[in-house]
């Protein structure tokens, strides 16, 4: 289900992005909260890499890691003050629809080696 992550549509720090992966899993308890457990992904960037943090908690359990990081292309960088996503910016770099549910900037940029879904897991 899509829950609010109650940070910026592109968070831009590590702090911001880990926050949103934990705020996933608080607002999913409210929205379920007879589930078994909770999974929270934020994708975010600092710096000039981009990365995500995953949360995944049950009532007694909790478990947190952050991805792999990549490198952003110059280019894209300094589109971003300018846009709401990565997503955005690399569509309108690389000319793509939607990357951002295709296999994210990963996939993009290492020629479908990797994926968004890959380096999650």
């Amino acid at each position: 289900m899509s829950v609010p992550s109650e940070v910026a549509d592109q968070p831009m720090t590590n702090e911001e992005t880990h926050r949103g992966a934990v705020n996933r899993v608080k607002n999913a308890k409210v929205e379920m909260p007879t589930a078994d457990f909770y999974v929270g992904l934020e994708a975010g960037i600092e710096g000039n890499v981009t990365f995500a943090w995953m949360v995944i908690e049950s009532d007694t359990h909790r478990g947190e890691s952050r991805s792999a990081s990549l490198m952003l292309p110059p280019e894209v960088l300094a589109q971003l003050a300018d846009a709401n996503e990565l997503g955005d910016v690399m569509d309108k770099v690389f000319g793509t629809e939607n990357i951002k549910q295709k296999g994210g900037a990963i996939s993009l940029l290492t020629q479908n080696q990797l994926t968004r879904s890959s380096v999650y897991h």
